[in-house]
């Protein structure tokens, strides 16, 4: 179940990297706004899809939609940030 859930995040990171992408070069006017743009997409994607970070983590908040927008600001920033967050997460292996 955790594979998978990060696997959903991942694939919605890499989603939201593709939309701001595309609405970069649809509109050339936008580009100063790109952050704003993918943070608004990410949450967007998050809420939809209803997934968060920290329910997949064990961590329950009042209010799911918190979880929702904080997960999608954290898509936002690409998917190697999400790889990243991902790698620190696992358990270390002893040497």
């Amino acid at each position: 179940m955790l594979v998978e859930s990060l696997t959903i995040i991942i694939v919605l990171s890499v989603l939201n990297e593709i939309i701001t992408e595309i609405i970069k070069t649809a509109f050339p006017i936008l580009k100063r706004y790109v952050m704003v743009i993918a943070i608004v997409c990410g949450v967007v994607l998050c809420i939809q899809a209803r997934v968060g970070l920290l329910a997949v983590l064990g961590v329950t908040l009042h209010s799911p939609a918190m979880d929702y927008i904080l997960t999608g600001v954290i898509i936002s920033r690409g998917s190697n940030v999400i790889h990243d967050l991902i790698a620190q997460l696992e358990p270390r292996k002893s040497t």
